[in-house]
């Protein structure tokens, strides 16, 4: 059941039945990881595995980063045989968010976490890689980033409330 997505071979994000053929679709692996996508018309295409129970968000190839998958190529009238893909278990990020002093956050927290990656790039290993919105923070304050590969992160909390208490704070309470 781990959801497939498609990208170009430059790895932008295609919609199915908008950015091309009505009749291709994004897809899922069955209950042993076997996978079909729909019709795509001849080309290079970049699969991904999104991340989900533990994995890391894994591409063609087998790479966990969009800049390393391996393109499959599409040609017409033939069904394209495309590579195994091996998934990275990947690793998590959680901890809590306070007020200054450690006080419990009030009821008008409105905020979110968001990750970032050693190079500076937004990195959210619960959503897909369009969707750049914060991560929730519950009700206790915990939050929690599953799926990462190995590297380098800093965390920033955002507080979006009317008149925010502090501005963000990154990891290390900077």
């Amino acid at each position: 059941g781990m959801s497939l997505l498609v990208h170009d071979k430059n790895g932008r994000y295609l919609r199915p039945g908008i950015d091309f053929f009505p009749w291709a679709s994004d897809g899922q692996t069955d209950e042993n990881g076997n996978y079909q996508i729909g019709r795509f018309p001849p080309g290079e295409y970049i699969i991904e595995v999104d991340r989900s129970c533990g994995y890391a968000r894994t591409y063609s190839g087998g790479s966990v980063t969009l800049e390393d998958s391996i393109p499959v190529s599409v040609a017409f009238g033939a069904p394209t045989q495309a590579p195994d893909i091996e998934l990275a278990v990947g690793g998590s990020i959680s901890g809590k968010v306070t007020e200054f002093g450690g006080a419990q956050l009030d009821n008008d927290f409105s905020g979110g976490v968001f990750l970032y990656d050693s190079s500076g790039q937004q990195f959210d290993s619960n959503r897909s890689a369009f969707d750049a919105r914060p991560n929730g923070i519950d009700a206790d304050g915990m939050y929690r980033f599953d799926g990462l590969p190995s590297g380098d992160y800093r965390v920033e909390i955002a507080d979006n409330r009317e008149q925010p208490l502090r501005p963000p704070t990154f990891s290390g309470g900077v």
